[in-house]
This record gives structure tokens, C-alpha cells and sequence, in this order.
């Protein structure tokens, strides 16, 4: 499972906080398990882990957390259809997706996850159309859509199913 995946929806606090009590857990079974050995093992081994122990204290606390969106899209075109999809900020900068043309007449589910960005647009073309191309938005959040019919006559709507 993906980073993004385990703590979607949590927010950065909440992951820190998470991360935190993780790490205080790992430290604690760590110690224990050296409460056995001799006691001069014991000290080297906690005298060695509290650097660490601070040290990831610090970077949870001051490396922010990059939150992410994902835009889902079924693509459900007539055999041998070919798509583009990309993902632009409000400065239409291209920030996901890529320039290449794709199968889209498979009936499959393509994520496009990219970092969060106060507004986008998600964007299709379909090659040999001569239909213009399709640009959704502005979205601040996660968002599915369908893209479906043929070269000559195709649609770009949204569909959570």
C-alpha cells in the first residue's frame, strides 16, 4: 500500500501524530527486549537510540506531510480507440498525465494522482477525433470521470461508480 493510500483522509496533524506513537511504541519494545542483556549492552543500546529517536522526532515534526488528489477515469471507448488524459494547474501547467496517446477501450480505471494544488482541470483528447478536446474544472479534490463513445462522437462526464 502506497503512502498516499494508508493515510488518505488523515490530516498532516493527525499523521504525526500517528507517526509519533509509532515510533514511541517501536522505541519501547526496542528497550524491553534489551532489558534482558547486561547492563552495559542495555546503556549502549539506549545511548544509541536516542539520537535516532530525537532525529525522527524533529523530521516528523518539521517535514511537511505532501497531501495528494486522484483523479479516476474509466475508460470505456469503442475497441481500438485511443485517449489522452492529463491534469493542469491554474496556470495551466501540465502537472500529471503525460503527452502520449493510450488505449481507452478497455473498460479500465486509470488513476492519476498528483500533490495537492489549490485548483486543476483534468483534461482529455482522443486521437484522429476531430471533436476539440474536453477540459473539466476547476476541482480542489478527488474526482472520478468516464470517457466513452468513439472518434467521431465522444463524451468526458463524471462517474463515480
Amino acid at each position: 500500500m502506497s503512502r498516499t493510500n494508508a493515510f488518505r483522509g488523515m490530516s498532516t496533524q493527525e499523521f504525526v501524530l500517528a507517526s509519533a506513537d509509532h515510533l514511541v511504541i517501536s522505541l519501547f519494545k526496542i528497550c524491553k527486549s534489551a532489558h534482558g542483556s547486561s547492563p552495559s549492552t542495555n546503556m549502549k543500546l539506549q545511548s544509541f537510540y536516542l539520537p535516532i529517536a530525537i532525529f525522527i522526532c524533529v523530521c516528523i515534526t518539521f517535514v511537511s506531510v505532501t497531501d495528494a488528489y486522484t483523479a479516476s477515469i474509466t475508460r470505456d471507448m469503442i475497441a481500438g480507440t485511443r485517449c489522452r488524459l492529463w491534469v493542469t494547474d491554474q496556470n495551466n501547467n501540465q502537472i500529471a498525465g503525460d503527452y502520449h496517446y493510450h488505449e481507452c477501450d478497455q473498460h479500465t480505471q486509470l488513476n492519476i494522482t498528483f500533490t495537492n494544488t489549490p485548483n486543476y482541470w483534468i483534461h482529455a483528447e482522443v486521437q484522429g477525433s476531430t471533436r476539440q478536446k474536453k477540459d473539466r474544472g476547476n476541482f480542489n479534490g478527488d474526482i472520478c470521470y468516464h470517457i466513452h463513445g468513439d472518434v467521431f462522437s465522444w463524451w468526458f462526464d463524471p462517474n463515480c461508480h
